[in-house]
């Protein structure tokens, strides 16, 4: 079924919006974290003054010039304090959006009708972050992996088991069972390493690599909370690796990173659906995403739905899955794209909301 909104005033004026030249899209980094506001303000001003050379060389100047106002004005109002690492503007003659994106894209500028919402999403740099758990009977290290290295995570969880040992219950008679002490001194310990996980998991919500000998993974199998992150786990003794050791140690598992990610959403999305709070096929979705209630959005990569002809258009948005990815992205909620046929128990589009 085609999904329908109640249009507000401002969107219907759009409605009768036949042709939209000239459009333009500009995708940049965009971290202030990492460079100064000035450094940016200046970036984007270069690209102004590049858009307004190219439209006047096109076109008249009553065409060109109120797209080149809007995309000033937009320029002028952007939020250098959203945290986020990337930025997105589309303008014209009728629409004008500004997008914050939490990963980093390869920037370009596309002038007229060559460029949509999708290619925004898909515009974003695959960049490979996870965690690696390293366990042993009685010590643990985390690590936070990516493209170039792994760096070391310390949280205030011990990561040793002596710390865990007056927790323990000592023997009451000289038959209690040592062997039987020695499990329950191991399971304290990994709870508490479980825990430290799921705060790491909070600030890096990435695949994680489990490796140690396989009575501990075994025992860690059993008590982890966080199972719908574990992409994958390891046999062997690693816990005193190098860096180098660890990253050879993961390079066979990271090397197809599309299927890692994709098995990691799928993760993502089976938990959030067994907690109640997962929302799926388009017509939910759509009302879910209306009411700015979206964390994370997976969709099948070449899903498409018509849309009705009383919803507004623009020229990045095609169809009702573009119009629902563009409302994700703009209440600050993430898209993802999976293969085809991935979704088929979720009707090939599926929401985790925020709350």
């Amino acid at each position: 079924m085609t999904p329908t909104i109640n249009t507000s005033e401002e969107e219907k004026k759009l409605i009768s919006a036949v042709k939209q030249r000239p459009s333009v899209s500009i995708v940049m980094t965009f971290e202030p974290v990492v460079a100064s506001k000035d450094e940016l303000a200046h970036r984007l001003k270069l690209t102004l003054e590049r858009v307004k050379r190219e439209l006047l060389a096109t076109y008249p100047e009553n065409k060109a010039m109120p797209v080149v106002l809007k995309l000033q004005n937009l320029i002028r109002n952007i939020d250098y304090n959203t945290g986020k690492r990337a930025i997105a503007l589309f303008v014209s003659p009728q629409t004008e959006n500004i997008f914050y994106l939490d990963t980093p894209v390869d920037d370009h500028l596309v002038i007229d009708n060559g460029f949509s919402i999708r290619d925004l999403v898909y515009s974003r740099k695959e960049h490979m972050e996870y965690l690696i758990l390293l366990l042993s009977a009685s010590s643990s290290k985390m690590f936070l992996g990516n493209s170039f290295k792994v760096i070391p995570l310390h949280f205030k969880v011990p990561d040793n088991e002596m710390a865990y040992r007056n927790d323990i219950a000592e023997p009451v008679a000289n038959f209690s069972d040592p062997d039987a002490r020695k499990e329950q001194l191991l399971d304290k310990f990994l709870r508490h390493i479980d825990q430290g996980l799921s705060i790491a998991l909070k600030s890096y919500p990435f695949p994680v690599f489990v490796a140690g000998a396989e009575r501990v993974l075994g025992h860690f199998r059993q008590i982890t909370k966080n199972e719908k992150d574990l992409a994958q786990f390891i046999t062997g003794n690693y816990i005193d690796a190098t860096d180098a050791q660890i990253t050879e140690l993961i390079q066979p598992y990271v090397v197809n990173w599309i299927s890692v990610k994709q098995h990691d959403l799928l993760h993502k999305l089976q938990s959030a659906d067994n907690d109640g709070k997962l929302t799926y096929g388009i017509k939910d979705v759509w009302t879910s995403v209306s009411e700015k209630n979206a964390r994370l959005l997976v969709v099948e990569k070449n899903y498409r739905q018509m849309l009705s002809s009383h919803v507004p258009k623009s020229f990045y948005v095609k169809d009702a899955v573009d119009k629902i990815i563009e409302k994700v992205l703009l209440c600050g909620g993430d898209v993802e794209f999976v293969e085809d046929n991935l979704l088929k128990n979720y009707k090939r589009i599926a929401l985790v909301p925020f709350y």
